[in-house]
């Protein structure tokens, strides 16, 4: 047995495919870890700003443990650059859907879109313009004083 950072992978073609899903995550996420990124350069420069990313599947599910691993690191990613940047006027939030009406949910037959709804405890799944309306209120001035917070707009669904 070998030990991969974080992971305790025996070698096998699904256990190198759960480290990829990380390795990927990790990677998308690597400008914003780096405090000499030049982006946040920019935004440290021009005064201050916000940063919102836009996660999920951070709760537990049975068989998607790498995935769920990795949008945990994302989280993790996120409050330790909150804590980075915002001595440099940078706010960082992480907003969290959940089902949402998307093309994807569409492809699914008319009886598996109900048990999705029937999971969410406000009975169905979000409007994108309400993820969107979360996103905006994070990027605005109104949420001047908000940093490092998960806002989880999914209906109730991981209260």
């Amino acid at each position: 047995m070998r030990f991969l950072p974080g992971i305790n992978a025996r070698g096998s073609s699904q256990e190198r495919a759960e480290f990829e899903v990380l390795r990927h995550e990790f990677r998308s996420h690597r400008p914003l870890r780096r405090q000499s990124d030049p982006q946040a350069a920019a935004i440290g420069a021009a005064g201050g700003g916000a940063v919102v990313n836009v996660g999920g599947g951070a709760h537990g599910y049975p068989g998607r443990a790498d995935n769920v691993a990795s949008k945990q690191g994302a989280t993790g990613l996120m409050s330790t650059a909150a804590l980075e940047y915002a001595p440099r006027g940078i706010r960082v939030n992480e907003v969290l859907p959940g089902p949402v009406d998307t093309p994807a949910l569409a492809a699914l037959s008319d009886q598996e879109r109900a048990a999705v709804a029937t999971a969410i405890p406000l009975g169905r799944t979000g409007r994108p313009r309400e993820i969107a309306a979360a996103i905006a209120f994070l990027l605005s001035d109104e949420a001047s004083y908000v940093t490092g917070t998960r806002l989880t707009v999914a209906g109730g669904m991981w209260a």
